[in-house]
């Protein structure tokens, strides 16, 4: 009975402490900046922009996968998946 209530104590003492570490955090953040403006665009210039968005000459996108190749050398025996 003794365990289980100091369980109960330790870790009603580190959620208080998370919480005020948490609180102490929150009220160290910097206020809310203020937005900025954003400068106007030109009709002309998002015209250019969203005429060059539109697909040339293919009815199917085009889709590419980007990603690293690094660990994948099939001459290394560990890295061959049969």
């Amino acid at each position: 009975m003794m365990l289980v209530r100091r369980f109960i104590l330790i870790a009603l003492v580190l959620l208080v402490l998370s919480l005020a570490g948490f609180g102490a955090w929150l009220l160290s953040l910097p206020q809310t900046p203020e937005i900025a403006e954003a400068s106007p665009v030109a009709q002309d210039e998002m015209d250019l922009m969203l005429a060059s968005l539109e697909p040339l000459r293919r009815q199917r996108p085009l889709v590419a996968i980007v990603g690293l190749n690094d660990a994948t050398d099939p001459s290394m025996p560990s890295m061959v998946r049969r």
